[in-house]
């Protein structure tokens, strides 16, 4: 929602349209729009979930430039993801050389702990109400979001033996992952 919010404002300020912002707000204005959002599947085209977007990538690593905005919802989603997350890398090292501005979602711990090591990368979450499991689409800048998928996979019905399974195996991953660090 926040990407194609982002994208939906920037063509309507360009196009003349009054944009709702607090008074003494800039924007940027931008030669080109590109965006990867959501899901690129194409049985007849035999294309995953992942190909979709690697096709998508390569058609905005084509086209992007300078002054160029650049959105990309859930880079290099559905594979694995440690090669996920250094094809990522690759693509946005790829976007800042172009001086592209990019904004991009991810679950992606990779991108996560890139933004706290590269000055000219940030995160930004959105704000979630873990009382009522909805976001509050408050910006909080500097900090990685946290995906909450175990409370939200409670919240959708998903039995309470698989949850604390979960629980369990999360657990596990975490005390591996520290120990290989």
């Amino acid at each position: 929602a926040a990407l194609k919010t982002l994208g939906l404002l920037m063509l309507m300020a360009q196009s003349g349209l009054l944009i709702p912002a607090s008074e003494g707000s800039q924007i940027n204005i931008f030669d080109n729009v590109v965006a990867d959002i959501g899901d690129r599947q194409d049985i007849q085209l035999n294309l995953s979930t992942f190909s979709g977007h690697l096709k998508r990538l390569g058609e905005i690593l084509d086209t992007a430039g300078e002054n160029t905005l650049v959105l990309i919802d859930e880079i290099c989603d559905g594979t694995d993801p440690i090669e996920a997350g250094a094809l990522s890398l690759a693509i946005l090292e790829r976007l800042k050389t172009l001086n592209a501005t990019t904004v991009v979602t991810t679950h992606l711990n990779t991108l996560k702990s890139f933004a706290y090591t590269n000055t000219f990368a940030q995160n930004i979450s959105v704000e979630f109400d873990e009382a009522t499991l909805k976001p509050t689409y408050k910006l909080i800048y500097g900090i990685p979001g946290q995906s909450c998928a175990l409370t939200i996979a409670e919240k959708w019905g998903i039995e309470k033996d698989v949850i604390d399974k979960a629980r369990e195996f999360l657990k596990y991953i975490l005390a591996i992952s520290i120990k290989t660090d």
